[in-house]
């Protein structure tokens, strides 16, 4: 007997994405003032990324995850309250019979004003996604460890007034189904089965500086629910929504926890860190692959001798780069202010003028002992890894359950996440009929890991945190040679930092793009004599698609993907792009500012090797005309102590003198661009 009806076609649903890379922004800079926090888009879109997580595990949580496919049969009624994921009203308002096969109706249509099917949704979404769980996840996710210091001027504590409702996005579809089935041990059974499909957001509020509520819709996630009479095929469906998330996670293929050794082969020039979308959407796709060889394994193991010679069939894409979500990195590091005032006192500060802006000739600091300094003075201060693992562990405890592996997995796991698994449909043979029934599966959200396991170039590394301070070290020392290093001899004198050819053509580009004029342009106007001052916004450098990066991409190197560098400036554009008396084009103070104007400056850099940021501030900011060793603690490790220079005398140029001498010179550049000749 063939299926008799499809009232509703699947609709091919794709999450978006939630979580981006950090951008800078004109408040970034800023520093607590008296009595008000703080608080920076950066830090904001960081919070908003922890109220998409709240979302996606009450989601993901056993208890929601009994509900999303229910089974009706004795002693499991209807879930109470419940008016359209209702199998008896279902049944009524849309009848499966002979005369509307293949029928095709949505619901709701994105655009349309909201309809009664989708205010019935949102409040049964109340019983399936329960209160309790979002307090207790929401909790979780801003209430706790790191995260309560981090966003405590955000959060508002009551869930209650923090939801704002559920968010029915895209389209609202319904799918019903009847066929007959024959389990091995039973008789011939009739199965009607019920099947909405829609993108799912809530709202939310949280504070923003001013202590006022703020409103925020989450990024959406897709939603699959079904419903039906106890049969063979639905009990299926809700096996494999119960059971696969772990069964990928803990199979003998280990088949959702990629390794750098797994995910290389995805793309020309992989990377050990940085962002996974991509390649992990390839791995899962790649026709005929593992990921696909293990899932069919997976799913045929869980579904054996439940329905006989069930077969599994993949659509073209199972997922797709925006459905790989990401909940948290080990050295995410956000834009914390914290981390600049140990990356200013350059004089005296061996990461500075030893590592990331030494000059190119000399030899890098000891690699263990630079791995020490950055993860002790540098990511410590903004970074607990324990807190980290125990997320990590939070996350896993769900699907890992013997505690041996759990604690494996933890120690080698340097970021996580979601994937939404979608178009999978399992082939039943019907009774009486050469065609089989096909079921398609829900869309699944499925756990993910990842680890380094990259050995190559005599990588030894056992412990995370090592493998990759490793690879950043490795990383840091080859963008030293392309992006900025600190000049020697007299040339520091007037031009405290040089830049690779790629990064100054980044830079050119840069101006280009604000100034709207070709470069040839800036310069003869540069030549008349014109200063150009910085935009509003005051960030500019080397983005993810400029001539730097691509050029780090290929090599290998660079570690991680995802590679920007740039800087930041304050809003009195006392730095402007100008043309020295010898013809040298560069960034340099502007005219008028003499004695300790050069305080009024404020300039960050930054460097995002992809989530991890590193960032020094130039010491000119210091109070006292210089940075002190209280703000560094004079961090150790192969000191440049020539790092400004020697005077007549061939004493030491120490920070103060340098940059009031530099303010007094009217041709000094903090880094050079081109020239005229």
């Amino acid at each position: 007997m063939k299926k008799l009806l499809s009232l509703l076609s699947i609709f091919s649903l794709t999450a978006i994405s939630g979580l981006t890379v950090i951008a800078c922004n004109k408040n970034t800079n800023q520093e607590p003032g008296p009595g008000k926090p703080i608080i920076t888009d950066e830090q904001i879109n960081e919070y908003k990324t922890e109220l998409d997580k709240v979302l996606i595990n009450t989601f993901l949580d056993p208890v929601t995850q009994g509900k999303a496919t229910h089974i009706i049969k004795p002693g499991i009624p209807e879930i109470p309250g419940t008016t359209i994921f209702n199998f008896e009203a279902l049944q009524k308002q849309f009848p499966i019979d002979n005369n509307n096969d293949n029928k095709v109706q949505t619901l709701w249509k994105a655009g349309e004003a909201s309809n009664p099917a989708v205010e019935s949704m949102k409040k049964d979404l109340q019983q399936i996604l329960h209160e309790d769980r979002f307090k207790d996840h929401y909790h979780q996710q801003t209430q706790t460890g790191d995260n309560f210091d981090k966003y405590k001027d955000m959060v508002i504590n009551s869930w209650q007034d923090t939801f704002n409702g559920f968010v029915i996005q895209d389209n609202l579809t319904l799918k019903g189904q009847q066929f007959l089935s024959k389990p091995e041990t039973k008789d011939v059974k009739r199965e009607v089965m019920y099947t909405f499909n829609f993108n799912l957001a809530i709202d939310v509020n949280y504070f923003n500086a001013d202590k006022i509520k703020t409103p925020y819709t989450t990024n959406p996630i897709p939603v699959t629910l079904t419903i039906g009479e106890e049969g063979a095929v639905i009990q299926i469906i809700q096996d494999l929504a119960i059971s696969l998330p772990s069964e990928l996670l803990v199979n003998r293929e280990q088949t959702a926890q990629f390794k750098f050794e797994k995910l290389k082969t995805t793309e020309d020039h992989f990377k050990n860190y940085g962002d996974l979308q991509k390649p992990i959407a390839n791995y899962i796709n790649e026709d005929d692959g593992v990921f696909e060889k293990n899932l069919k394994n997976s799913i045929e193991r869980i579904t054996k001798g439940k329905v006989p010679a069930a077969k599994v069939k993949f659509g073209s894409e199972i997922t797709t780069e925006k459905d790989v979500k990401v909940s948290d990195i080990l050295f995410g590091t956000g834009n914390d202010y914290r981390q600049v005032k140990l990356l200013n006192d350059f004089a005296n500060n061996g990461l500075a003028n030893s590592l990331l802006l030494k000059p190119k000739e000399q030899a890098a600091m000891d690699k263990r002992q630079a791995m020490d300094l950055i993860n002790k003075n540098v990511f410590k201060s903004v970074i607990n890894p324990k807190s980290y693992d125990e997320k990590l562990s939070k996350f896993l405890t769900t699907y890992i359950k013997d505690e041996a592996s759990l604690k494996k997995v933890v120690d080698e796991v340097y970021t996580y996440g979601t994937f939404s698994l979608k178009n999978i449909t399992i082939q039943i043979p019907e009774q009486d009929s050469p065609v089989p029934i096909e079921v398609e599966l829900p869309t699944l959200l499925i756990p993910w890991t990842y680890a380094n396991d990259d050995t190559s170039g005599g990588n030894t590394y056992t412990s995370k945190i090592d493998a990759f301070l490793s690879s950043l070290y490795d990383s840091i020392k080859f963008v030293n040679q392309h992006l900025w290093s600190v000049n020697t001899g007299e040339k520091v004198k007037e031009t405290l930092f040089a830049m690779g050819p790629e990064a100054t053509q980044d830079y050119k580009d840069y101006y280009h793009k604000v100034t709207k004029k070709p470069w040839e342009q800036v310069k003869k106007e540069l030549a008349d004599g014109k200063e150009i001052q910085l935009s509003d916004k005051g960030s500019f450098g080397t983005p993810e698609s400029g001539s730097l990066a691509g050029s780090l991409k290929k090599a290998p190197e660079m570690k991680f993907e995802g590679f920007k560098s740039w800087i930041n400036t304050n809003y009195g554009n006392n730095l402007v792009i100008k043309k020295t008396s010898d013809g040298r084009i560069g960034l340099g103070f502007k005219k008028g500012l003499s004695g300790t104007d050069y305080k009024k400056v404020l300039l960050d850099y930054k460097i995002d090797f992809g989530k991890t940021r590193i960032q020094a501030r130039m010491p000119w900011r210091g109070d006292s005309g210089g940075a002190t060793g209280d703000l560094t603690g004079n961090l150790p490790g192969s000191l440049n102590n020539d790092f400004y220079g020697k005077d007549s005398d061939g004493n030491k140029i120490d920070e103060t003198k340098y940059f009031k001498q530099a303010i007094a010179n009217p041709d000094w550049l903090l880094f050079e661009l081109d020239q005229i000749k």
